[in-house]
């Protein structure tokens, strides 16, 4: 009685819209920095071996003299860019270094200004969401703090509740010049180092500079004067410099390891007639930093057609650089039954666990409700294959409300052609890459001062929220009021009627003052008040203050335990909102924009968004 108890409450979870994409097979590169519950660490065990001995050889007592590149070989849909975050997931979960991740979707001929805008966007996120929100930045910027053997610099410089512009230099400077004097650090960039020291202020007009100086982009006297006239570094040169410096100071950290994640490398031969030559040009930008900075690792996703064809017009240095110490790994995309079994099972287990219905092991067949037939019918297929016969299974169940024969649904390879003959599928998927490509040239050109009063950041973030909504499919609406420094939010649900009724309402406060002396909370308190019987959410540009032994730290600490939220707005990320909101009056009369938005969902999957609207769990407001 027992396990037909548990049968019906998987079942019943199974049927309902919780995780409704559970089986969605793209992975999006918004997705890179998030953790990943659905890896399953048997699938392109080789190529994780590869890299893990890379990396071990890398983070060890002696490190690598130079860097290496690690070249992946697979089929569209074979799991390249899953494997990517997994790489990604397994740097950051141990500390071993900091993984920058870009695609090659790109017309963008100057590469290393797209290496470094990518590199630094990628260390502006969350270094590794279990541990909280502090970023990669962040993270590099304490590591030199703790190493510059000047407590008392630092200190006032995190601590000291009110310092002048120059005050703030001056310690930087201070403990800089400390770090350089260290033998071991002495040949470190001295302009790179205080840049990244700036960063332990916590002040959201500081990291807003010095994120500007990382990505080599233009800066105003002001801008130098916040950041102690420090020299702009605007060249291409310049930009192929600071990657190559930055790997080298991760280096000197305990052989740290920088690794670079290069995926959809064949696209910079999709975009231009002089394929062959921009892929000369990435690769003389690759290798030039795995020449400069020691310990470094290089991973590169690549078409396994699109490298044969390449490959013979190549320089034989090239090829050497790809093709040993170590060698390219092929993934192959035919997944086995046991593989299959795997990727259905961990799935289910991690929806019936965040539903709270997690059966006790041994119960419950690991793939139920699924039939055990699906496994067999699946063995051979891709991954990307595996995974879109199992959502369109579970679809097909909700819609039906109750289990519905697997036998009914045709596999991929047999499917018959469409009437048109996929021309009209094709279109899409073209188009939907040209707006990939096209957004992802714009966001990296984007060069507009972002928001740094608290009601103009109040203000985008507020427009972030009201479109993120389309992304969701249209089944949900926030309607936006902006008051000031805060958003007042209205979750909104359609009836079976089709008028929206709203089933949560929250007040989001903009709380950037500094937390030492009374300033943040201040505003913290204020915006408790205001938000009376709303859901409180409180949003910081830089990171929320982490001694537990503050009135700050205790506040904050019972505003989450009373229900309330917090979310921080990395600066690559307020950009990224700024630099959509153009994009989408541009381009949103194109074809397939709105599938393509929705497929991406760029704005639903900032971390700051999804956690304030807690969009993860959406479907607690569904009825059926």
């Amino acid at each position: 009685m027992k396990i037909m108890t548990e049968h019906d409450a998987l079942l019943e979870v199974f049927l309902s819209s919780t995780r409704k994409d559970l089986f969605h097979s793209v992975e999006h590169r918004t997705q890179i920095w998030r953790e990943d519950p659905f890896d399953v660490e048997c699938v392109h065990e080789k190529a994780r071996e590869q890299f893990q001995k890379l990396l071990a050889q890398a983070t060890g007592p002696q490190g690598l003299d130079s860097g290496r590149i690690l070249l992946l070989l697979g089929e569209s849909g074979s799991g390249k860019t899953h494997l990517v975050r997994a790489f990604r997931n397994h740097v950051h979960v141990h500390g071993l270094g900091f993984v920058g991740y870009m695609q090659m979707t790109t017309a963008i001929t100057s590469y290393s200004r797209y290496l470094v805008s990518n590199l630094i966007d990628s260390l502006d996120q969350a270094y590794y969401e279990s541990t909280g929100t502090t970023s990669g930045l962040l993270r590099l910027s304490t590591a030199i703090a703790t190493r510059c053997g000047d407590v008392d610099a630092i200190r006032a410089l995190c601590e000291a509740p009110t310092l002048s512009m120059q005050e703030i230099v001056d310690l930087v400077e201070r403990a800089a010049d400390r770090l350089i004097a260290h033998p071991r650090y002495a040949d470190l960039d001295l302009d790179l180092v205080r840049a990244l020291l700036f960063l332990q202020r916590q002040d959201p007009a500081l990291k807003k500079r010095v994120i500007k100086y990382l990505r080599c982009e233009a800066l105003s006297e002001r801008d130098r004067k916040y950041l102690g006239d420090i020299s702009p570094r605007v060249g291409e040169e310049d930009a192929q410099r600071l990657v190559e410096q930055l790997g080298r100071l991760i280096a000197a950290f305990d052989n740290r390891s920088l690794v670079l994640c290069v995926d959809q490398f064949e696209d910079t031969g999709y975009v231009a007639d002089d394929a062959e030559a921009q892929f000369r040009r990435v690769m003389t930008s690759l290798c030039a930093v795995a020449d400069q900075v020691p310990s470094s690792i290089i991973v590169i996703t690549c078409l396994g057609d699109y490298y044969r064809v390449v490959k013979p017009r190549l320089t034989r240095s090239t090829l050497d650089r790809l093709e040993r110490d170590p060698p390219p790994v092929e993934l192959f995309a035919p997944r086995s039954a046991e593989e299959v079994e795997k990727i259905i099972a961990h799935r289910l287990g991690h929806l019936y666990e965040v539903s709270g219905v997690k059966p006790r092991a041994g119960t419950v067949d690991p793939i139920y409700p699924f039939p055990r037939a699906i496994v067999q019918r699946l063995e051979g297929l891709r991954v990307r294959d595996v995974l879109d016969e199992c959502q369109r299974f579970r679809e097909a169940c909700i819609d039906a409300g109750r289990l519905v024969e697997f036998a009914g649904i045709p596999v991929p390879v047999v499917s018959p052609p469409p009437p048109d003959g996929g021309r009209i599928e094709k279109a899409e998927k073209i188009e939907k890459e040209r707006l990939e490509r096209d957004w992802n040239d714009f966001l990296v050109q984007y060069r507009e001062d972002g928001p740094e009063v608290e009601a103009e950041i109040a203000r985008l973030f507020a427009w972030a929220v009201g479109a993120c909504a389309e992304e969701l499919g249209g089944k949900y609406r926030f309607e936006v009021a902006v008051k000031g420094e805060t958003i007042d939010i209205k979750v909104l649900v359609p009836k079976p009627n089709g008028v929206p009724r709203v089933v949560e309402e929250l007040l989001v406060a903009v709380c950037n003052r500094n937390p030492h002396g009374n300033g943040l909370r201040t505003q913290a308190l204020a915006a408790r008040k205001q938000a009376g019987k709303r859901t409180l959410g409180l949003l910081r540009t830089v990171e929320f203050p982490k001694n537990r032994t503050t009135q700050i730290w205790k506040l904050l600490d019972e505003i989450t335990r009373s229900g309330g939220r917090k979310g921080v707005l990395e600066e690559s990320d307020l950009r990224k909102i700024a630099a959509f909101q153009w994009f989408r009056d541009e381009h949103r009369e194109r074809p397939h924009f709105q599938a393509w938005v929705r497929d991406g969902r760029l704005l639903a999957r900032i971390p700051a968004i999804d956690h304030l609207l807690a969009l993860d769990n959406l479907q607690r407001f569904d009825v059926r």
